[in-house]
């Protein structure tokens, strides 16, 4: 069965420059288990819907994007709004479903845009051991 990262960001930029460092350290330190290995990229939290939810899907790893949405939508996340409390609803039950599936997941904080990127994989690196330990009891359950 396939295995996920399942990356979480409201602008395809961010999307694309996750994805690219996600697949580089994956293939560099996960290269045995990577044939088996999709990198999806998500829109927003709502958007994997039932067959495709996390807890569901094998996920290895989930990167989340500490922005909630995307900047063209930035004057309706107010604090207390529905639309923060939905988004920021969605973020918490999303984080907590990984840690009850023991799925290790980071938070994206906009290092590459930074030209911060080493300080995105260290983030990734710290958990190696947690990944790892995932693709090996994905890898035992199949």
């Amino acid at each position: 069965m396939n295995k996920r990262i399942a990356i979480f960001a409201p602008e395809i930029k961010d999307r694309e420059e996750i994805g690219l460092v996600v697949d580089n350290y994956f293939q560099k330190e996960f290269a045995s288990y990577f044939d088996n290995l999709d990198i999806q990229k998500f829109y927003a939290l709502s958007e994997p819907v039932t067959e495709n939810q996390i807890g569901h899907r094998h996920e290895v790893l989930v990167v989340f994007d500490r922005r909630l949405c995307p900047n063209k939508d930035r004057s309706k996340l107010t604090k207390g709004t529905p639309y923060f409390r939905a988004l920021q609803n969605a973020l918490e039950l999303t984080k907590k479903v990984c840690d009850i599936k023991n799925i290790p997941y980071v938070i994206y904080r906009g290092e590459i845009a930074k030209k911060q990127e080493y300080l995105f994989v260290m983030e990734i690196n710290n958990l190696k051991g947690k990944i790892r330990d995932r693709l090996e009891g994905l890898i035992t359950s199949d």
